[in-house]
């Protein structure tokens, strides 16, 4: 999957003083994740995200997040 978070002006002008950090860049995400079901009602997914311009800052790295998710249905 990708995603975009678009920075608008007025943020752009407030981040600094709200945030303590200038947003000046749109915010981007790719994601990978796969559902497996391990036995009748239960399943794990395992999620890979990578997040350019975290929170808008052009300044910051990049960053990688890692999750895994169970769901179990009754």
């Amino acid at each position: 999957a990708y995603g975009l978070s678009h920075i608008s002006k007025d943020y752009k002008k407030y981040s600094l003083e709200f945030d303590g950090y200038k947003a000046d860049k749109n915010e981007h995400y790719l994601e990978l994740y796969y559902r497996y079901n391990l036995w009748g009602d239960v399943a794990i997914t395992p999620d890979i995200q990578y997040v350019i311009n975290p929170g808008g800052n052009g300044d910051k790295d990049s960053l990688w997040i890692f999750g895994l998710r169970l769901q179990v249905n009754f």
